[in-house]
C-alpha cells in the first residue's frame, strides 16, 4: 500500500556502538536482550499470520532476489581482497554460487523465530555513563528465519577474534540460558 510508519525517540543519552571494538560487555548485554526478544517470538503462531514478514521458507524470493548476489559479488570480492582468497577459497565461493539453492532450502522442522537480520553494534545503543538504555533500531530487514542468524552476527562483529575465540563458548551458552528463562 505504500503506508508506513516512523516512530521516533531520544535515544541520545545512551553511547553508539561500533565494529570490532572488542567490547565483551557490549556483547553480553545485547545477547541478552536478543534473547529475550528471540524467546517470546520462537515459533510463535502469529510469525505466519503476518504476510507482509519474510518468511524462512520463501523460496521464490531466495531465488529471485538473493539467488543472483552471490554470483554476481564473487569476481568483485576475489578483485578487492585477491591477497586473502586463495585458491581454495576461491573454489569453495564458486561451488557455494553455483549451489546457493542448497543452503537456502529449508528443513521442515527448522526452529524460527522474529530476527533483525543485521543485529550489529552500529545498530544498537547502549546505556553511557549510568544514562540512556540499550535499543536496537534499523528494523528494516526484520524477518522470520533461526535465531542464530542475530546470535552469529552480534557475536562476528561485537568483539575482536581473539575475544571471540576466547568468549564466544560463554556468550553462546548465555544466550541458551537466557532463551530458555
Amino acid at each position: 500500500t505504500g503506508n508506513f510508519s516512523l516512530l521516533l525517540e531520544d535515544v541520545g543519552a545512551g553511547r553508539n556502538g561500533d565494529f570490532w571494538k572488542g567490547s565483551v560487555e557490549d556483547a553480553e548485554l545485547a545477547i541478552t536482550h536478543l534473547a529475550a526478544f528471540h524467546a517470546h517470538w520462537w515459533n510463535h503462531p502469529r510469525l505466519r499470520a503476518s504476510s507482509w514478514l519474510r518468511q524462512h521458507d520463501d523460496l521464490p524470493y531466495y531465488r529471485d532476489a538473493l539467488g543472483p548476489l552471490l554470483p554476481a559479488f564473487l569476481p568483485l570480492v576475489k578483485d578487492r581482497f585477491s591477497g586473502a582468497f586463495d585458491d581454495y577459497l576461491v573454489r569453495v565461493a564458486e561451488r557455494m554460487a553455483e549451489r546457493w539453492e542448497a543452503f537456502v532450502t529449508p528443513e521442515s522442522d527448522v526452529q524460527v523465530t522474529l530476527v533483525h537480520s543485521d543485529f550489529h553494534p552500529k545498530q544498537m545503543f547502549f546505556p553511557h555513563e549510568g544514562r540512556g538504555r540499550f535499543v536496537v533500531f534499523d528494523w528494516q530487514g526484520v524477518c522470520v528465519l533461526p535465531g542464530a542468524l542475530d546470535l552469529q552476527r552480534v557475536l562476528l562483529t561485537t568483539m575482536s577474534p581473539e575475544q571471540i575465540e576466547a568468549h564466544q563458548e560463554r556468550l553462546i551458552a548465555l544466550y541458551h540460558r537466557e532463551l530458555e528463562r
